[in-house]
């Protein structure tokens, strides 16, 4: 009679125990440096802090890749706004979402500067 409420208390846990280690295990070990073109990404998912050890994004390639990025990067954030259908990749025109990184182009000054110092590197 007492081993039914040691098992009925024993059988929860273990189910937690076993679901959390399964989870682990598809944890990313580390961040990938890895960039692929944004129309090769499928899908991705937000990589849960509690039960992994950092925090990333996994996305998943047309290539059955697996790739862990760091979510505070720009192009991790524009890939997971095209996942999600707010980057329109084929046209620039004003319909689509802006992505929330964008670099800077640089203007006429930039380009007359790196001019000069590629010159200046030929002459010496």
């Amino acid at each position: 009679m007492r081993l039914g409420p040691v098992l009925l208390c024993l059988v929860p846990w273990m189910t937690s125990v076993l679901s959390a280690q399964r989870s682990a295990s598809n944890c990313c070990p580390g961040l990938s440096n890895t960039i692929v073109p944004l129309k090769n990404i499928l899908n991705y998912t937000v990589q849960p802090v509690g039960v992994c050890a950092i925090r990333a994004v996994v996305l998943y390639t047309r290539g059955r890749k697996r790739i862990c990025a760091d979510p505070n990067i720009c192009w991790t954030q524009n890939a997971m706004l095209k996942v999600d259908g707010g980057v329109n990749t084929k046209s620039t025109s004003g319909s689509g979402t802006s992505p929330p990184c964008t670099r800077r182009k640089k203007g006429r000054k930039g380009r007359q500067r790196r001019r000069r110092q590629k010159t200046a590197k030929k002459i010496q």
